[in-house]
């Protein structure tokens, strides 16, 4: 009788199996938020897919496990975007299930722009131009020209061709996202500086003049906030020489002291590395630097960062899960 029980339960769970968190009900942020335990959990898109994962790797979870070209999040919305297939997919993190509905078909662009809701997602790229999807009212698809460099005709028309080949395919998803709850921004806490708004013009403040090696010397002392952190992120050398600008940023604590010692004579690669040794050249020092949401952590430059380390992590990292995701940008 006792066998009998125990292979009549056995079946009974595989018709009707235990609950996971996301057929419980518990919406997709939540449930990572938990599995990371206090944790910031990090973002990443690759060829692989769409990763969550903390710094030091102990929590991991995929989100999607197709190849992917790009991906963005709009941390106001908690919608998560990504370019695959020659489509735009989202993923709406309130929800329990994490399979993304389609958006816009026939997208084969890498970079993108989403507007709509209260919020945004942009993969950032300054340099090119960019299809961008508004998801208001009667939805479009343009042409975002690039932020700085060059005009290039050839490119704009690329461009333009994508988004007469794009389309909005799922309406009746982007409709009812009009009711839409959006998240509010994070502001700055007691004694701190606040953050530039979008497009603020940065402020100046006078470095020590061993810090200042700037072909026009009105450039160095340039500086916004690091985040929320209190300290401001200062531009210390400058040369727009024959091309594009180089630039290399300190931090400068708030009674106007550098973090950091005197930057090396002018070099060729201006950029040794903020809070790493002169054999880091690829890490950015002028930004964009992407911050979690108790800024003790950064992403900059495809690593994810703090005060005493920057390291690689699988795939390439674009967003906090949860946000604010505040930028810090010099460029």
């Amino acid at each position: 009788m006792k066998k009998l029980l125990a292979l009549a339960c056995l079946l009974l769970s595989l018709v009707n199996p235990a609950p996971t968190q996301a057929q419980s009900g518990a919406p997709l942020l939540k449930a990572l938020e938990a599995g990371a335990k206090g944790r910031s959990v990090v973002l990443t898109w690759s060829r692989d897919g769409i990763l969550a994962t903390t710094m030091d790797g102990k929590f991991r979870q995929k989100l999607y496990d197709k190849p992917v070209e790009n991906a963005a999040l709009d941390s106001m919305a908690d919608l998560l975007w990504f370019a695959a297939e020659q489509k735009i997919h989202v993923i709406d993190l309130r929800l329990p299930a994490r399979e993304p509905r389609v958006v816009v078909s026939g997208f084969t662009a890498t970079d993108f722009i989403i507007q709509g809701f209260g919020g945004a997602a942009t993969t950032h790229a300054r340099d090119r131009f960019i299809p961008m999807v508004v998801l208001q009212g009667q939805p479009t698809i343009s042409v975002r020209p690039p932020m700085e460099g060059n005009w290039d005709e050839a490119e704009n028309q690329r461009a333009l061709a994508l988004t007469k080949v794009a389309t909005v395919v799922d309406q009746e998803w982007v409709t009812a996202q009009a009711a839409r709850k959006i998240n509010a921004p994070a502001g700055p806490k007691a004694g701190q500086l606040p953050p530039p708004p979008p497009g603020a013009q940065a402020t100046k403040l006078e470095l020590p003049e061993e810090f200042r090696q700037c072909a026009d010397l009105n450039a160095c002392g340039r500086f916004i906030a690091f985040g929320q952190t209190g300290l401001r992120l200062t531009v210390a050398f400058q040369n727009c020489a024959g091309g594009p600008c180089k630039k290399r940023c300190v931090l400068v604590d708030a009674a106007g002291k550098p973090l950091l010692p005197p930057p090396p004579p002018l070099v060729k690669e201006p950029v040794p590395g903020l809070l790493l040794p002169p054999g880091e050249p690829r890490t950015i020092s002028c930004g964009p630097f992407v911050f979690n949401a108790r800024n003790d952590s950064w992403i900059n430059d495809g690593r994810v960062c703090n005060r005493e380390d920057c390291q690689k992590v699988q795939g390439t990292p674009f967003a906090w899960l949860g946000g604010p995701n505040e930028r810090a940008d010099l460029h």
